[in-house]
Parts: structure tokens; sequence; C-alpha cells
């Protein structure tokens, strides 16, 4: 879901009145603020309230995630590994490999690769990384990340709105189908 704005950076710092690495910086706070509310509704939707997918070796969970890139650099990103589950087998041992560092890396890749197809000044990227993750959604009806992206639609929103508010420009965010 890339979003774009109906604006240039030129319109757009003559309007603020802003150094541009100021307006850059500004942008990736709000867009970083947006995707860790995004992203930690995903990794809560494996909680033992919610409607969750079944944590077994902590791969799909950990490869969800978020990167932030400004002019083609990695600025921030957000993956944390995720815990398999504790279920033991009847001799004690677990019952499910740890794959949480495998998830966490595929995790990572998926969204580099996803970011360097972008050609825009700043691009964030939510993933949820293990090849599976939208059959666990369309197969199963859990939500891995479907949630989360609407989400991180309203938050975006939201944050640009606060962050700009009282000033006389107007975002306009355009979502495209990308």
């Amino acid at each position: 879901m890339p979003i774009t704005f109906n604006i240039t950076p030129e319109e757009f710092v003559k309007q603020m009145n802003f150094d541009i690495d100021e307006i850059n910086k500004m942008c990736v706070d709000t867009l970083r603020w947006a995707m860790l509310k995004a992203v930690g509704y995903a990794r809560e939707m494996g909680k033992p309230d919610a409607r969750e997918f079944t944590q077994r070796t902590g791969a799909l969970r950990s490869s969800i995630g978020f990167q932030i890139y400004r002019d083609g650099q990695l600025v921030n990103e957000n993956f944390v590994k995720s815990p398999p589950s504790k279920e033991k087998k009847k001799d004690g041992t677990p019952k499910y490999k740890d794959k949480s560092g495998e998830g966490l890396s595929t995790g990572q890749d998926y969204s580099e690769k996803l970011v360097k197809s972008e050609t825009v000044n700043i691009v964030g990227v939510m993933v949820a990384g293990m090849h599976y993750a939208v059959y666990v959604e369309n197969l199963y009806g859990y939500d891995v990340l479907a949630g989360a992206t609407l989400r991180l639609r309203e938050l975006v929103k939201k944050g640009f709105a606060e962050t700009f508010k009282g000033t006389n420009l107007k975002v306009e965010i355009i979502e495209t189908d990308d």
C-alpha cells in the first residue's frame, strides 16, 4: 500500500518554511510511530485473548516487522524474535524447533526486497515475511497482518495530521493498490 502525497517536496518546503532535512526527519518519525503501533497490533494477535494463529516455531511472528528507508538508505527497522511454543514431547524435549531467527531474517530480507523497487524519498514497508503468512490469513481466517495494515492507514493519516497541525500545509494522502 504505497502512500503518496499530491504536493512536491519543493512546495512542501515553501509552505512549511522548514529545512528539508527537518521535514524529512519529521516524516520518518511520524511514519515510525504509525508503523510501531501497527506492528505492535500484529504481534498482539498471537496473544491468548486474540483469535491467534498457532505459534509453533516462532518464525511467522518473528517475520512481522517494518523497515523505513530514506533516499535508499535504511533509517529505521523493527523486527523482534518471537519465541517458539513451549510445548514438550513426552520425553521432555521441545516439540517444535526454534525458527524465530529464520523468521526474523526472512522478514528483513523480504522487506528490503520490496523497498529496493521503490524510488521515492521516504518509504516504509510493513511485512509478514514468511511465505505462508497469506495462507494462514486466507485459508484459516487468522489475522497475521491484514488488521495491522488497516490500522496503519488510519495511523498514518492521524500521525501526519498531528505532525503538521497548525501549519497552512494541506497534506492529502493518496492510497494506491500497488
